[in-house]
């Protein structure tokens, strides 16, 4: 629901997990491990940055201490987002370093393409970070291609969009955002599809 947009749905329905989650674990006042995370980026596409810091820290404490690698790096990962939007830059710089560094650690796949992703599309909006940006989104777009991860090939597509526009390149940004906003409607990735009508909108 929440990839497809339906946000107050997706919202609804994660609230009502919460609840089975108390129930089943009374301990835990949130959901954590990886249905933490998908709440934490649905809530923070709807603005509730406050909220999902608190989730995050929350779900970061909990795996941390069951040694949960992966999902560790997905909170880093969450905050880093969480500072790049708020302007924080020098920790979401830390936060993307430390989710990176897990990943690669690990070498889970998909969590490193996400990785790559978030840090790649922070870097495009950062002066002087354009080689860093399409070292990060290249590499992810690699591993979204050689895998089954289309979700992830729309967001490597958006993320190269702003990259060529950051170095003036209209026609390649135009094409890279053209191609995301075409694959985003096939599948009905509604975010795929914003992500990329912004691109076309600024360079319209």
């Amino acid at each position: 629901m929440h990839l497809q947009g339906e946000t107050d749905s997706a919202k609804t329905l994660f609230a009502q997990a919460a609840i089975l989650e108390r129930e089943i674990e009374p301990a835990n006042q949130y959901l954590y491990s990886l249905r933490g995370t998908y709440y934490a980026d649905c809530l923070r596409r709807s603005g509730y940055a406050e909220e999902v810091r608190h989730i995050t820290n929350n779900n970061l404490s909990i795996c941390r201490r069951n040694g949960w690698h992966e999902d560790v790096s997905r909170c880093y990962r969450v905050l880093g987002d969480l500072d790049a939007d708020a302007g924080f830059h020098d920790d979401a710089r830390k936060h993307y370093d430390k989710a990176l560094k897990g990943a690669r650690e690990i070498q889970v796949r998909d969590l490193l393409i996400e990785v790559l992703l978030a840090r790649g599309c922070w870097y495009t909006r950062m002066r002087n970070t354009n080689d860093a940006a399409f070292h990060d989104l290249n590499e992810a777009y690699r591993y979204a291609m050689n895998g089954v991860y289309k979700r992830y090939e729309v967001n490597a597509h958006v993320g190269l969009a702003w990259a060529y526009l950051g170095k003036c390149d209209r026609a390649q940004a135009r094409a890279e955002a053209e191609n995301a906003k075409t694959m985003s409607t096939n599948m009905r990735y509604y975010w795929g599809q914003v992500d990329a009508d912004e691109v076309l909108a600024t360079l319209s």
